[in-house]
């Protein structure tokens, strides 16, 4: 979808780069919610409060002091020609990683540290840039594919035998009712067409986050008190898979002759 140079670029850039920020945002409110319920099953005693504060405020701190550090340490690399054109491509990674590790043996939340830390990120040289990019979009795509992989191995088997009839009506609405909805309202008076906004609609928010969350959240509160959820997330995240990949290339091929006519 994203490489079809016939969708215009500020359709493919603003369905990516939305993804990646609603990832990002949504994540603090996420984590805040599970540690409330988590309190709420202990029976108040857990300071879900505080415990939420701390995690995202010391996450966001370390992100954004780490991202901006490095970025300055790239800098200087890159005007004294210190660094190696394949440690270029790496950096992307091995700075996410690093930043994710460090906020959570201090405390914080690794995923708000590491979004933070690509904002404050501020690289200067294009060729590093271009080269991040382009490794990083090879890279994003071998780690989403093991992700769906295992997720089909393991999370699918575990929960399909708990999918009910009103869990399907709730995922098809979700897809193609309320998420086209909150896009298409949060794009009230942007310059798009009609059919860039039911496309931006259709497509967007994307990506494997749902994936995370649910493996977050497992981690934090028992997955058996909660199988029905679990197991209407997993069922949204299969419907969207075969929707959006099975109507990918139509609905691009769709938009371009529908923008070509415009014209």
């Amino acid at each position: 979808m994203l490489e079809n140079k016939g969708v215009p670029d500020p359709v493919r850039q603003g369905i990516n780069i939305e993804s990646g920020l609603n990832d990002g945002l949504v994540l603090p409110v996420f984590t805040t919610a599970v540690l409330l319920e988590a309190n709420l099953l202990s029976d108040g005693r857990q300071g879900w409060i505080a415990e939420a504060v701390l995690e995202i405020s010391v996450g966001a701190v370390i992100g954004v002091v780490c991202g901006y550090v490095i970025g300055q340490v790239v800098n200087h690399a890159v005007r004294h020609r210190t660094m190696v054109a394949r440690f270029e491509r790496l950096l992307g990674v091995l700075a996410a990683l690093f930043i994710f590790l460090l906020a959570e043996e201090l405390g914080g939340n690794g995923f708000v540290a590491a979004f933070a830390g690509g904002l404050a990120l501020n690289i200067s040289s294009d060729a590093v840039k271009d080269a991040i990019e382009s490794f990083g979009e090879a890279e994003s795509e071998l780690l989403t594919m093991l992700t769906f992989f295992v997720f089909g191995l393991i999370v699918v088997p575990a929960l399909y035998d708990a999918w009910t009839g009103s869990m399907l009506v709730f995922s098809i609405a979700s897809l193609a009712v309320l998420r086209p909805l909150c896009v298409w309202i949060c794009m009230i008076g942007s310059p798009y067409s009609l059919g860039e906004k039911l496309y931006i609609g259709w497509f967007g928010p994307r990506g494997i986050a749902s994936v995370i969350y649910m493996l977050i959240m497992a981690t934090m509160i028992d997955p058996g008190e909660f199988r029905p959820l679990f197991a209407a997330g997993t069922m949204i995240i299969c419907i969207s898979i075969v929707a959006h990949g099975i109507s990918a290339a139509p609905a691009s091929r769709a938009l371009v002759r529908y923008l070509g006519r415009k014209s």
